[in-house]
């Protein structure tokens, strides 16, 4: 099936919205991956300003995340390190 490039960039823009939605909330929803655009034409002149701004707004969500990916690596190192629980064997054997 052929998608028209307005159907994609606004699937697109969709989903931008739902993962920096996600991250405002601190939720960690899965959002579907991006499936490759199934259209056959180039982009018309009159929306290569919108996918720009999708682009900007791309990269804009993968620096917040790259950060917050970071984040949460120092405070996982911050935590205090849980020692070994002790284990105790028992057996008991009767004849």
């Amino acid at each position: 099936m052929t998608s028209s490039w307005t159907n994609v960039l606004d699937e697109c823009d969709a989903r931008l919205a739902a993962a920096t939605e996600a991250l405002d909330r601190g939720v960690g929803e899965p959002v579907a991956p991006f499936a490759d655009a199934d259209v056959s034409e180039p982009l018309p002149s009159d929306l290569v300003e919108r996918a720009r701004d999708l682009v900007d707004r791309s990269e804009a969500l993968e620096q917040r995340l790259r950060d917050e990916q970071d984040r949460l690596r120092v405070e996982l190192r911050r935590l205090p390190r849980m020692p070994a629980a002790p284990r105790e064997v028992h057996f008991e054997a009767k004849a």
